[in-house]
């Protein structure tokens, strides 16, 4: 099983092949990743780097487990973006991560 977006193989063999852990972040991933990315928002809005950063680095490392490439990175301009206090580069990054995590959202759901 394989996708573009979640390297399930991969993952896997990280996870030395516990299907039942695997199922368990994915779940653990699908309930928090809105959440996050609502507190990325709300930090936007309020001017608060240290809420978007802290948002960001949470998503940032859980999509890490599922090898989402092109999420990790998004959420990883996020990151220093706020990190450098430069908040104007957030919005068009916080747009690709949305597509993105509902992206990972669908594959994990196959």
């Amino acid at each position: 099983m394989e996708s573009s977006v979640v390297h399930f193989d991969e993952v896997l063999k990280r996870l030395d092949g516990d299907k039942l852990l695997f199922r368990e972040l994915a779940a653990f991933f699908c309930e928090d990743s809105p959440a996050l990315l609502r507190e990325i928002r709300a930090g936007l809005d309020e001017g608060s780097v240290p809420r978007i950063r802290r948002a960001a680095h949470r998503l940032r490392s859980m999509l890490e487990n599922f090898d989402a490439e092109h999420a990790v990175a998004a959420a990883r301009t996020i990151e220093r973006s706020s990190s450098r206090d430069d908040l104007p580069l957030v919005p068009a990054a916080l747009a690709q991560l949305e597509a993105d995590v509902k992206s990972v959202q669908d594959a994990l759901g196959e």
